[in-house]
């Protein structure tokens, strides 16, 4: 589903949103220059609703593996990052994103049913 309107709006706000927290983990983390340019392509796909249940699963397990792995002065906010993530992951990417440019609503028609002229 790639809800439109004002869900779709929010479904946008919240994948920005969440790409900045994840962004900011990372930063705030002090992780290796490699990791960091890995988080700004996953930050940058899923602000745009590329792969995004892929790309918040990938951002929720960064969050929790931070979360136990470093030291943080706010675990409830990486945890509620986390959570964020994880409702991202489940309500996909909204109307206003390439994933629903990419793969749209689309209409199923199935094949007529045939006929038998069995008498």
């Amino acid at each position: 589903m790639f809800p439109a309107g004002v869900p779709g709006i929010a479904l946008l706000l919240l994948r920005i949103g969440v790409s900045v927290t994840i962004f900011a983990t990372g930063w705030n983390s002090q992780v290796p220059v490699a990791v960091l340019l890995v988080l700004v392509l996953l930050c940058l796909f899923l602000c745009l609703g590329i792969f995004t249940p892929l790309l918040a699963t990938l951002g929720c397990i960064f969050e929790l593996v931070t979360a136990v792995f470093m030291d943080h002065h706010s675990i409830v906010a990486v945890l509620s990052s986390s959570l964020d993530a994880a409702a991202v992951a489940m309500l996909g990417p909204g109307a206003y994103s390439l994933d629903a440019r990419r793969f749209g609503r689309r209409v199923i028609h199935f094949p007529p049913e045939e006929t038998s002229n069995r008498s």
